[in-house]
């Protein structure tokens, strides 16, 4: 999934990057990088815990936010996953623009556009209509994450 500008937000949403990508989002301005991979996933060029060392000496704010796909009965994501990843985006954006990958970009967009409608207002549908406006359609194809969306959006917490 290629990256995707939410100007408008203060957002980027992208793949995982790796050191060269986050030099050019610390020159970009980027000031936090939100990661929502789990460590050991597979085609991670560097660990979360390496990541969080480059951001650093980048000096971009660095947050891991682990998000699986499994249920949330199997330690899956549930809406508090959704309702963390609000609570930080909010808190990163005062310091300026903030970037938030996953490995291809999938979850990054279903998180952020949860964010998005929650802070509009906007009920399931509404979000689901404006995912590809937004650049987002990809973030919502997977089945799974698509109900992911429709769930956090219509329980807002």
């Amino acid at each position: 999934m290629p990256p995707i500008n939410l100007d408008d937000h203060g957002l980027a949403v992208l793949g995982q990057p790796d050191e060269a990508k986050l030099t050019e989002l610390a020159e970009a301005g980027v000031k936090t990088v939100i990661n929502l991979r789990n460590d050991g996933e597979d085609a991670m060029p560097m660990s979360v815990k390496e990541e969080g060392e480059v951001c650093e000496r980048l000096g971009m704010d660095y947050v891991s936010l682990p998000m699986s796909m499994r249920p949330p009965e199997q330690g899956g994501a549930d809406g508090r996953l959704a309702t963390a990843f609000e609570t930080v985006l909010t808190g990163a954006r005062e310091h300026g623009p903030v970037a938030v990958h996953c490995k291809l970009g999938q979850r990054a967009g279903a998180m952020a556009l949860i964010a998005l409608a929650r802070h509009q207002g906007w009920n399931a549908e509404t979000a689901l209509g404006a995912a590809e406006e937004l650049g987002l359609g990809e973030a919502v194809k997977p089945e799974k994450l698509r109900a992911y969306v429709v769930a956090c959006v219509t329980d807002r917490g």
